[in-house]
Parts: C-alpha cells; structure tokens; sequence
C-alpha cells in the first residue's frame, strides 16, 4: 500500500484509519427519551511533495479502498495542488473477528435499569429537586455547554503533554484547578498576589502532585469564590482574554525557526 502512495516527487505518505462505536441512552423525568448506537470507521491517505499535500478518504477498510485512496492522495500531490477526494463508499464487509465491546458489559434493560437508580438517587437527595436528566453517552456539545456551567473545574493530571479541557475552562470563564506539569502548567497561572495584580492570574496551580496539594489548591479556590466575588470575577476575565489560539502559536514557531536560521552574534 506504501509502495503505491511512494514514488517519485512524493517526499513523505501516511495513513490513518479510525474506528468508533458509540451508544447514547437519555432518561428524562423517569422517561426514557433516548436510545442511540453508532458506527463509524474510515481511513484516511495522505501523500506530500514539498509543500503541496494530496488527501483521500474512505469510509470502506479494504485493499480496494486503500488502492484507490492512496492512488488518489499521490495523484494530487504529483499534480502541483493541495485537494481532497473521497476514493470510496461503503460496502458491506464480513466482520472476520470479534471484538471487545465495552457497550456489551450491560444489556439494554440494565442500562435502563441504572438510569432509573441514578434518578431515584438524585431526587432523595432533596426535596426541591424537581427535573432530572440523566444519561449515559458522549456529546461533544453538552461536554462544552457542562464545562462553561460549571464554577470550578478539577484537572490534577500527573502528566500532560497539552492538555485542551483546561483550555476549554480558561475560554468559558470556569477557573481550573491543575497539577504543574506540562501543557497545564504552560497555560495555568496560580493566583497569588503578583499574579493578581499584574491580571496574570487565570486558576488554581497544585504544588505537587498530591492529594494534600490537590485539597489545599481547592480549598484556596473556594476561599476566593465565596468570600470575594470580585476577585473570582477578575480571574475569570483574565482566562478568558488568554489567547491560547494557533495565530498566535503559529507566530511563536515562526520566530523560533527564524532564529535558527541567523547567524550567530
């Protein structure tokens, strides 16, 4: 397959295949109001010659479908423009093995079932709660629109290399609190009094890695939150102002690259 999108003029190729199966159940009220399963899967070939980049898709995992795909990405490279086709369709294909899938751990009527308890649950937990909305799936959407509700957001990670959700914190004006460590340290700044006076201050940053660290950096959150209203506001404006975007990383590399490329003083 390589030996197809390789060739002459073509100085890098890859492929890329995807597969994802998802199942979404809501419970509403005690209502069931939804029930969902998806499958979708593709791969994707793409071929580059000097700065021009050929780009074909499949939504079939076959050798045919790779052919044509990996024969369409080089065709464009080759022809001196940057595109994108789609090589081939679905078809039908005999599943060879069985795979492991955790939808399968619970049948239909147990995940039901559990809806239901979390339901019951939530509403023993007080009087004046009156609608409960329960589910058990991923949306992309109501993963925002959760974050961007929320007073506090919680990510002590050991390790992390970027880290988006506590970028998705700063934007939406929900304060992080973060271990330092990697992405999150690049963009988490602990509030304190410097940090504070010069509008640097966007979260809450964990000394180490620690759950006595983790408490007392949630604990110095809350203390902002409910005894200084205006405090907490400035450090969610100040997050929100951060530009974390590629237009201004994009300008950073560029300065970089060109550095290495003067002569030294």
């Amino acid at each position: 397959m390589l030996g197809d999108l390789a060739g002459p003029g073509i100085d890098a190729a890859d492929l890329y295949f995807q597969g994802q199966i998802s199942e979404s159940w809501a419970l509403e009220d005690g209502i069931v109001k939804e029930g969902s399963f998806n499958l979708d899967q593709g791969v994707g070939v793409r071929a580059q010659s000097g700065e021009k980049t050929g780009f074909a898709y499949s939504n079939a995992i076959t050798l045919e479908a790779l052919g044509l795909a990996a024969r369409a990405a080089r065709s464009i490279s080759r022809a001196g423009q940057n595109g994108t086709v789609q090589a081939f369709t679905t078809q039908d294909v005999a599943q060879l093995y069985g795979p492991d899938n955790p939808l399968e751990v619970l049948s239909r009527a147990e995940k039901v079932e559990l809806l239901k308890r979390i339901d019951v649950a939530t509403r023993a937990l007080d009087p004046r709660i009156q609608q409960v909305s329960v589910s058990i799936s991923y949306n992309e959407a109501l993963s925002h629109q959760i974050m961007a509700g929320c007073d506090l957001f919680i990510m002590p990670s050991r390790f992390e290399p970027c880290g988006l959700n506590q970028m998705y914190g700063l934007a939406y004006g929900t304060p992080p609190v973060v271990n330092a460590t990697g992405g999150l340290a690049d963009t988490v700044v602990d509030t304190n009094l410097i940090s504070f006076k010069n509008k640097s201050a966007n979260g809450f940053v964990m000394s180490e890695a620690s759950s006595t660290s983790l408490l007392n950096a949630i604990k110095q959150a809350l203390n902002v939150y409910k005894n200084d209203q205006a405090a907490w506001k400035q450090i969610q404006i100040n997050g929100m102002n951060l530009d974390l975007s590629w237009d201004k990383s994009a300008l950073a590399y560029l300065a970089a690259y060109e550095s290495l490329l003067m002569p030294n003083a």
